[in-house]
């Protein structure tokens, strides 16, 4: 259940913790603010702005508060999606996905938690069949969150969020569209900060963009993307990225005849025993997999 706390009494908190007098708010008078505290009077937004900027509190600070200090279940529910970075937890997902179904029982038109739901069932399918192939009725969703998003010639945080997550159920033509458009629209949220750190979501985007490119075959893009990740991830030490970004090089540079077999299954090796000492024994078990996946359907000429 939320908090039922409302904003007069909010501010009123704030205030009195702050040793702030209502007088203070210039140049709101003291019975402006005593109105708008005790609720006969609903704050305008430049006077609601004012307030919280003599509080010296953000809106969504001022949310977290107001809710007892805690997220709604809204913000729960897509922090703990964002948060969801790597499709290997089968376990939460469905956890997360139920969640989501409760919520949206009583919020039947909340649009982002129903595309996230849809991006939840993407992920189970993917992993059941570890390929990037959806069913009839996913592909008509994830068809549907990509024609509205397009439509846009700006896209804002959650269709980000979101076309880093689908673009590779599509045909190769369109994800790679999408690839671009998404990177392009990204460097607007480059500074932003809300429920995770945007850097690190450029990061995984390059390294995920990079290792469909991969499984499809397309080396040729697929490395500049790399190239771009593994610079990102080692400036701002997102070691565990970084470690990745290395294992989907070797393979390419081992395509490219640029190492041997020999020297990728050393590269692979030392990746998996430094995943390991990290305490991410499952990160290693991925790699190795995709590695030893990715020989039995790669047949180059014999180095």
């Amino acid at each position: 259940m939320e908090n039922d706390i409302n904003v007069g009494q909010t501010i009123k908190e704030i205030r009195k913790n702050k040793k702030i007098k209502q007088r203070e708010f210039p140049p709101l008078s003291r019975g402006t603010v005593a109105n708008i505290e005790s609720e006969e009077r609903t704050p305008a937004p430049e006077n609601f702005q004012l307030i919280l900027a003599k509080l010296d509190i953000t809106l969504q600070e001022f949310d977290y508060i107001k809710n007892g200090f805690k997220l709604t279940t809204r913000e729960a529910l897509i922090k703990e999606f964002i948060d969801h970075k790597h499709s290997l937890y089968s376990e939460r997902t469905i956890n997360l996905a139920r969640n989501m179904d409760v919520y949206l029982v009583n919020n039947p038109n909340d649009q982002v938690i129903k595309d996230y739901k849809v991006v939840l069932n993407v992920y189970k399918t993917i992993n059941e069949a570890q390929a990037y192939k959806v069913n009839k009725a996913e592909q008509i969703a994830t068809e549907e969150i990509w024609n509205r998003i397009d439509r846009q010639k700006i896209w804002y945080y959650y269709d980000i969020d979101l076309m880093t997550r689908i673009f590779y159920v599509f045909k190769l033509e369109i994800a790679w569209k999408i690839i671009q458009d998404t990177l392009k629209q990204m460097d607007r949220y480059e500074n932003y900060a809300h429920y995770g750190d945007s850097r690190k979501t450029k990061q995984a985007f390059l390294l995920n963009s990079a290792k469909f490119l991969i499984n499809r075959g397309d080396f040729k893009n697929a490395r500049p993307l790399l190239e771009k990740a593994k610079l990102l991830t080692h400036e701002h030490e997102s070691v565990i990225l970084e470690l990745y970004s290395l294992a989907a090089l070797a393979t390419i540079n081992y395509v490219e005849n640029k190492i041997s077999k020999y020297q990728a299954n050393n590269e692979i090796a030392r990746l998996c025993t430094l995943f390991v000492s990290l305490g991410r024994e499952q990160f290693a078990n991925d790699i190795h997999n995709d590695w030893e996946s990715f020989k039995q359907e790669y047949n180059p000429l014999p180095n």
